[in-house]
């Protein structure tokens, strides 16, 4: 018997730690909305532009956000928020770039 590979959850290793980090979820969603919220605004404005979403754009984001892009990866990963508190900051953006690119439907659709 082969076990099905649960597409859903995808793995990055960070920090020497790996994390799984999970699809948007109904059972996340509130938790999810709460923390993307005040992010919809900056990635309409770049999506507009057509310029994707640069590394400079998210970082920004991701310090202007900063408890809100903590509350996001922790929802959206296995890992507490403590964890994402003690990061470096290319760290996180490492973790951000891979969860808004896990659930990216999701998240282009909220635009």
């Amino acid at each position: 018997m082969t076990d099905k590979k649960d597409d859903s959850v995808k793995t990055i290793k960070v920090a020497g730690q790996e994390i799984e980090i999970k699809c948007v979820k109904v059972k996340n969603l509130h938790e999810v909305t709460r923390a993307f919220t005040p992010f919809v605004a900056e990635f309409e404005r770049i999506v507009k532009a057509k310029k994707g979403m640069p590394e400079s754009e998210l970082m920004a984001l991701i310090g202007t956000f900063t408890d809100e892009t903590v509350i996001l990866a922790s929802t959206l990963t296995d890992q507490p928020p403590s964890f994402y508190r003690e990061l470096e900051p290319l760290e996180m953006l490492t973790v951000m770039q891979e969860v808004v690119a896990h659930s990216g439907d999701f998240f282009m659709r909220q635009i």
